[in-house]
């Protein structure tokens, strides 16, 4: 139930910001009428011609959101863009992790992001770092499916863990067909190897024939 149908837009500005965010339903931070301090998350998996033009346009969707509310606070050290970087795991992603420090740091008190995918493709680590956030007093507002993670009801936390489920099974599919592509190169006597530190790959015509030369 929406803020604005137990209180008056002088009350929910009084309220105690913990309280606000622990009632508030997702309309009340989409559309909100206090202050609140924000940061924003976007990620691509790949460095692809293509992959690339999204993150641009997740970056720009996100940014033309917060600032076309001035009722966001965004800092630009709380701009976390990661290029990329796959979504299953936290360990490699820098951009991520310095979130979550300044998370624990209390320097915001939303993250926004695009789609569940985008903040985590392993459905585990999605669950386990919501739960972090909102004991740091934080939630994540994820626009597409319409989240907000620092109050959710039964429905919503179905309906996270469906899209969780289908990102993480999405990413281990695509890591799949990687696998079985890289094999069958190997099957076929091509080399696959391009980053061997004091090693150029040439490439021939025929991938057959690449070969790695000293540098």
């Amino acid at each position: 139930m929406s803020l604005k149908s137990k209180y008056s837009e002088e009350q929910i500005k009084a309220m105690d910001l913990n309280d606000f965010l622990r009632e508030a339903t997702y309309d009340d931070v989409y559309y909100t009428i206090r202050l609140l301090k924000v940061a924003r998350y976007a990620r691509e998996s790949t460095k692809h011609e293509d992959q690339v033009k999204a993150l641009e346009n997740q970056v720009d969707r996100l940014d033309t959101f917060i600032t076309g509310n001035p009722k966001f606070l965004m800092e630009e050290k709380h701009k976390y863009t990661e290029h990329g970087i796959s979504g299953r795991t936290v360990d490699d992603r820098t951009a991520f992790n310095l979130m979550i420090q300044a998370a624990k740091r209390k320097e915001f008190n939303v993250i926004i992001v695009q789609d569940v995918c985008r903040f985590a493709r392993n459905l585990k680590e999605l669950l386990i770092y919501i739960d972090i956030l909102k004991e740091y007093g934080i939630g994540v507002l994820i626009l597409d499916g319409q989240y907000w993670t620092f109050n959710m009801s039964e429905t919503d936390i179905l309906r996270l863990a469906v899209d969780g489920g289908m990102a993480q099974g999405e990413s281990m599919r695509t890591s799949k067909r990687v696998a079985n592509g890289v094999q069958s190169y190997r099957e076929r006597g091509q080399l696959v190897v391009s980053k061997v530190f004091g090693f150029v790959l040439k490439k021939a015509v025929d991938r057959r024939e690449n070969t790695l030369t000293i540098h």
